[in-house]
């Protein structure tokens, strides 16, 4: 979602970044929170907001004549930048005790962040998955023919997960369906002769 378009060559980067600091923060949090229970992680409305981050960043870049090379580099230094912003505030508000002010952030304020947040992942999924910008007033455009396949799958997934959590409540539910899931259309496309790249599949 954040390394497509100019910045695709970026993904493996980023996804390195992603993964240590990943676990960097959730070593350091579980030895060090006050809340046993507390975890630290990727967080799905953060990325949304990075997403749209990266899309300025990389327009401004390229616009003045940079790289996608340098594009990216400017996009992953603007992640940094971010993060460390956000954890000086934070920091802050915990340090003078004012994270009771939370609870005068209107509810339509939250509702909407989160909504606009969740749209933008929706959106995002399907871009990746098809290589093509979405348009809800366009969606024979945006969504071709062979792409229906990997958008029905997703959907069917997404379905699938969200009813199994619901009906036994397990935190399991997640890992085990990706593994499964992966493990089983791996199966399915190795059937099929489509475990190359020229099929995009992957």
């Amino acid at each position: 979602l954040l390394f497509q378009g100019d910045l695709k060559s970026g993904l493996a980067m980023g996804l390195w970044g992603l993964l240590i600091g990943s676990a960097i923060a959730g070593i350091y949090v579980s030895l060090t929170t006050s809340l046993p229970p507390a975890e630290a992680g990727p967080d799905n409305p953060a990325v949304a907001v990075l997403s749209v981050l990266a899309a300025t960043v990389s327009t401004a870049v390229v616009a003045a004549g940079g790289t996608p090379a340098t594009a990216v580099d400017h996009v992953l230094l603007a992640f940094s930048l971010a993060t460390l912003l956000t954890g000086a505030v934070l920091y802050a508000i915990g340090a003078m005790k004012l994270g009771q002010v939370v609870r005068f952030v209107p509810y339509p304020v939250i509702a909407g962040f989160l909504a606009a947040s969740g749209w933008f992942l929706l959106t995002g999924g399907i871009e990746v998955m098809t290589g093509k910008d979405f348009s809800l007033f366009d969606l024979a455009g945006s969504i071709s023919i062979e792409a229906l396949p990997k958008v029905l799958i997703a959907a069917i997934f997404a379905a699938a997960v969200y009813f199994a959590k619901a009906k036994t409540g397990s935190t399991y539910i997640l890992p085990v369906a990706f593994v499964g899931g992966s493990l089983v259309l791996d199966l399915i496309l190795r059937s099929q002769g489509l475990m190359h790249d020229q099929s995009n599949w992957y």
